[in-house]
């Protein structure tokens, strides 16, 4: 018979030491409304749970560092929902799971950089990039980024180069690039302290051919 691991709503629990000798869970691993929670890192051990992770409304929790070890396929459904200061969720585990999931995923209500699937991916480096066959390269750092961003670029053709900065919907909010370039290695900064907490896209057009890259603005 299976079992699962459940901490709800323990205001004094700030961390879970004692686990260190559980290397399995035969279930769901339930975290859930512990306020003064800080650390998961007694789950260090931890490779599988058989059944689905559930990080819900622990006020405190900052990082999902402590889970980095467990094998993403023995997830079933992931939810990581209003954890106000979590803003770390790109633990292998979690990045490992986003990139070929087994169920539904739900992340919503944490803090910047960890407040959608879509800023986790970014912060996982698991972009959205669409076919680039003649070899230039756009790579984004920092990422997640707060203020000035280097996008390095690596042009292998002369052609004309755009580079331009979308909001998640799609709109277009400032040209970086709009010119003919040689080959070589460059790079654009640019400052995004002025954008609100969030998921951008960074898109660069050489040619015919097209890079996407996530870019997760924090504050």
């Amino acid at each position: 018979m299976g079992w699962f691991m459940y901490y709800p709503g323990n205001p004094s629990l700030i961390d879970l030491s004692g686990l260190e000798n559980v290397t399995s869970i035969g279930g769901t691993v339930q975290i859930d409304g512990n306020s003064s929670l800080t650390s998961l890192s007694g789950l260090n051990n931890v490779t599988s749970i058989n059944g689905d992770l559930n990080i819900r409304s622990n006020g405190a929790l900052r990082s999902l560092s402590g889970l980095d070890n467990i094998t993403a396929g023995s997830v079933d459904n992931l939810n990581i929902w209003d954890n106000d200061s979590l803003s770390n969720c790109e633990v292998q585990s979690i990045c490992d799971y986003l990139a070929n999931p087994n169920g539904n995923i739900s992340i919503v209500g944490n803090a910047p950089g960890c407040n959608s699937q879509e800023e986790v991916e970014a912060a996982c480096g698991i972009t959205s990039v669409e076919e680039n066959s003649v070899g230039d390269v756009l790579v984004i750092a920092p990422n997640p980024a707060e203020g000035i961003v280097d996008c390095q670029l690596s042009i292998v053709d002369c052609q004309r180069v755009t580079i331009k900065i979308y909001d998640f919907f799609g709109r277009e909010l400032r040209v970086l690039v709009d010119e003919v370039i040689s080959p070589g290695e460059y790079t654009v900064r640019t400052d995004v302290s002025d954008l609100t907490a969030g998921v951008y896209l960074v898109k660069m057009q050489v040619g015919e051919q097209v890079e996407t890259v996530k870019v997760v603005v924090m504050r």
